[in-house]
């Protein structure tokens, strides 16, 4: 297994300011070089650097994949950086594992998932990226619904050859906790990855659509 240090695409909305912020705050350890924040909904597009970490401000919203929309747009991005990304929700928290456990991959590969690509939780290579551009500029201004159904899919477009799943990447669910975002927020579940170390606190369960969550 090689190590890689992945490029993180965090997918954010205007409105998302305090949950961003905790995982911003999660990713303390990580280096700010390695992180890539899109910010959908905006009045206006503009790129700013905030305490050393890039701040992508986009009018478009595309859900999970607003970022790797704004990342195929430019490939010369894409060839600047390194070779591996990997997807985030902005409702979401890295442990102290996350980033050592992510890199341990076959770099080989261009795609690893997390349980089959599960909440968009995937590591792709810079190539595969560019190879899935058009499906992926078909994904602007999807809707939550679309946004859902297509969990994962450019994992599945991956072929098989060339796709990989984090070993032992189950989910642990729990219901009765209280999430980070407050008594104001959605009502949320917690879905914890152990195999990647990372926590997604899920507010659309419950809402019947049930029969689009991603299997593996």
């Amino acid at each position: 297994m090689a190590m890689i240090e992945p490029i993180y695409i965090i997918n954010s909305h205007i409105d998302y300011s305090g949950p961003l912020s905790v995982l911003l705050d999660s990713m303390r350890s990580i280096p700010n070089s390695r992180k890539l924040i899109y910010v959908a909904g905006c009045t206006e597009a503009r790129l700013f650097e905030h305490e050393g970490v890039l701040f992508h401000y986009v009018t478009h919203n595309s859900f999970d994949y607003t970022g790797l929309i704004e990342l195929v747009d430019r490939p010369a991005l894409l060839g600047g950086w390194r070779t591996h990304f990997f997807c985030l929700q902005d409702t979401m928290e890295l442990g102290s594992n996350a980033d050592a456990l992510i890199g341990e991959t076959d770099e080989s590969k261009w795609t690893t998932a997390v349980f089959g690509g599960q909440c968009n939780l995937v590591l792709y290579s810079a190539g595969y990226l560019m190879r899935q551009k058009p499906f992926i500029d078909s994904m602007r201004n999807c809707s939550k619904k679309q946004s859902v159904e297509f969990e994962g899919e450019l994992w599945r477009r991956c072929p098989e050859p060339y796709r990989a799943v984090y070993p032992h990447s189950h989910i642990e669910v729990k219901t009765n906790v209280q999430s980070p975002y407050g008594q104001s927020s959605a009502t949320r579940i917690q879905e914890y990855y152990r195999r990647v170390d990372i926590v997604k606190w899920k507010a659309n369960w419950g809402q019947n659509m049930e029969a689009m969550v991603m299997k593996p």
